[in-house]
């Protein structure tokens, strides 16, 4: 039986992936030779085969752990089948982050990955920052989230980002203020 911890680590793997063959540019036919990918914008496997997808990410150590012990868990899945894939990432303080995605998507966006809170995915969405992804899961896949969570991150019918938590936010008071 699958874990739900290999489930969301070959999940959040699997979108990188499909991004970043999503960005890939056609192969070039016979006749018009062969072109460098990354000249064209996509990203191109370096010689020795390794792909390196660039994540923008909360500076948060415990996560970025966690992030390096997902990336070590899906470089052995189907006997290392996905070893040549490498994550470099980019991190800053979470008060950075939404302004840094603004600017970053109005420059070109470098990033084949990035984490955003949830609400702001309908943002992208209707700027077409990002693409629609709900094609790459099965039904049973997105059973494992709850589905306010995958609503949240979707746009027209559109699951647009997969989610990685959800959050609950809390108001606290003081009873003898409100009753007096």
């Amino acid at each position: 039986m699958r874990s739900k911890k290999f489930l969301w680590i070959a999940n959040f793997l699997l979108v990188g992936l499909l991004i970043l063959s999503a960005c890939q540019p056609a192969a070039p036919t016979a006749e018009e030779g062969s072109t460098d990918a990354a000249a064209e914008g996509g990203e191109a496997a370096s010689a020795d085969g390794t792909v390196t997808l660039r994540f923008f990410a909360l500076t948060d150590e415990d996560q970025l752990n966690a992030w390096n012990e997902m990336l070590d868990a899906f470089h052995q899945i189907e006997d290392g089948k996905y070893a040549n894939v490498e994550i470099e990432f980019e991190t800053v303080p979470f008060q950075e982050m939404f302004p840094k995605i603004e600017s970053s998507v109005a420059a070109g966006l470098p990033w084949d990955i990035f984490q955003a809170d949830g609400p702001d995915m309908k943002h992208y969405g209707f700027n077409k920052v990002v693409m629609p992804l709900g094609e790459y899961f099965t039904e049973d896949e997105l059973k494992q989230w709850f589905p306010q969570s995958v609503e949240e991150g979707s746009y027209n019918g559109e699951l647009l980002g997969p989610p990685m938590m959800q959050s609950c936010s809390l108001m606290v008071y003081n009873k003898d203020m409100t009753d007096a």
